[in-house]
């Protein structure tokens, strides 16, 4: 359910001191089929490539991605940089035939959705 993975994020990134870019890779039916911790930062700051997020995905045969990082510092706000990190993964899946469901910024135990506060990201 949408609550048990709110759940477990914070419980895998939502408290962590630096920056940690985690993926979720989905099954066309949504199953879980693994998730992984790409890339880790500084306290405000984590380097994303989408070539590395798309070839875990594809090594997984996942046709569905969530993207999730953490704010240490408690902000949800999403920077200018998630978005535009946003955007790239979402045209390079989108290119590969991987659906980006979702963004999620987990802060300590909330959480912010980039598709529901700009659903502009991932449409067609």
């Amino acid at each position: 359910s949408h609550d048990e993975l709110i759940e477990w994020l914070t419980f895998e990134i939502g408290y962590e001191m630096q920056e940690h870019f985690l993926v979720v890779f989905l099954s066309n039916q949504n199953v879980i089929l693994g998730y992984k911790v790409l890339f880790k930062g500084t306290i405000d700051r984590s380097v994303v490539h989408p070539r590395d997020i798309i070839r875990e995905a594809l090594f997984k045969h996942a046709c569905r991605i969530i993207l999730v990082h953490n704010h240490p510092g408690g902000s949800l706000r999403a920077s200018e940089a998630d978005i535009y990190v946003t955007q790239k993964i979402v045209e390079a899946a989108k290119m590969m035939g991987i659906e980006v469901s979702d963004h999620l910024i987990i802060a300590n135990s909330r959480y912010y959705s980039l598709k529901v506060h700009n659903s502009y990201l991932f449409s067609e």
